[in-house]
């Protein structure tokens, strides 16, 4: 997140401000998990509350631009093999009054926006819509957000929950549970299948939840759909962890420790002490630059080149290194 604020800052020519990139991150996503308002999250961070609104909206938009389509979704779910999605509904609570009734869901007895959320079988958020007053009906949702046409196009089936009965006259890409009592025993069965493979895929709606500022969200309905599909994307996002960074490490001197010379080594009479220990330092700063490149800044080109000319310049030294005192 840093890396992408970074790069926002440079294009629009602000590259100072009272928090640098990693605070700016730090904040945002304080305000996100925790739900604080705005002017408790500026305390924490010595900045006042419309800097702290600032800054939340500024980064909850660049986060929600980078937001999956929806066909774009479900065609890279199709090429990761899935051979069904699951398709569900739910609700964001909202701060609103009695006389708001477009937002006021009779279901679930409260007010709130609608939005619609495809998950892969394992509960991984593949796609998340935009907001619709809660009074929508699951069924409605779906047909203005066009989710059948794209299933169709892509070749996949969703199932879902009975909110969704009807939707699909065909039963081809849109599977429900069977409804009324009494049922045969094929159609029991068929609900008993649908349940088992349906279940994981529910978690998704429990993941988006997790994130505190969607349990009841207290500013504009109209932004909840920016929120959630910034909320996607970190969700989806997987940092690497200590042992991937490990093993970045390790590579990256493998490969610079291909290329070194015999007078590095402790036991090989050092040329001088002292350019031995400036080669070596240069060495592990390109290592770092590496890593950083990799964990932070992965879209900066400013990183990008600086790491470049730093890897370009350790390679002229080290051709100019001579091999023996």
């Amino acid at each position: 997140m840093s890396g992408l604020i970074r790069t926002y800052r440079r294009e629009i020519g602000s590259p100072w401000r009272l928090l640098n990139t990693a605070e700016q991150a730090l904040l945002v996503l304080v305000h996100l998990r925790k739900g604080e308002l705005f002017a408790e999250v500026g305390v924490g961070f010595g900045v006042s509350t419309t800097t702290c609104w600032r800054y939340v909206n500024e980064t909850v938009e660049l986060l929600a631009a980078r937001a999956p389509k929806l066909r774009a979704a479900l065609r890279e779910a199709k090429r990761a093999g899935h051979a069904y999605v699951v398709i569900d509904g739910t609700l964001i609570p909202i701060d609103r009054i009695a006389a708001d009734r477009p937002f006021y869901s009779g279901k679930h007895r409260k007010h709130g926006v609608n939005v619609q959320v495809i998950a892969s079988p394992d509960g991984t958020i593949l796609w998340v819509s935009g907001d619709l007053p809660g009074a929508t009906h699951d069924t409605a949702a779906a047909r203005i957000w066009n989710i059948l046409a794209a299933l169709r196009d892509a070749g996949l089936i969703a199932l879902g929950d009975k909110g969704y009965h009807g939707y699909d006259p065909t039963g081809a890409h849109v599977i429900t549970r069977y409804k009324g009592r009494n049922k045969p025993e094929s159609q029991t069965d068929a609900n008993r299948a649908h349940a088992r493979l349906r279940s994981p895929g529910e978690r998704a709606n429990a993941q988006l939840k997790t994130w505190r500022i969607l349990r009841k969200l207290r500013n504009c309905p109209r932004r909840a759909d920016r929120l959630t599909k910034a909320i996607h994307v970190l969700q989806n996002h997987e940092p690497a962890n200590d042992g991937e960074m490990e093993e970045l490490h390790d590579c990256g001197r493998g490969i610079l420790e291909c290329c070194r010379h015999m007078s590095w080594d402790e036991a090989a009479p050092p040329v001088t002490s002292v350019e031995v220990d400036v080669l070596r330092q240069q060495w592990y700063a390109v290592i770092g630059a590496l890593v950083h490149l990799d964990q932070a800044a992965p879209d900066d080109w400013h990183a990008i080149n600086a790491t470049g000319r730093e890897v370009a310049e350790l390679g002229r030294r080290m051709i100019a290194f001579p091999a023996e005192p």
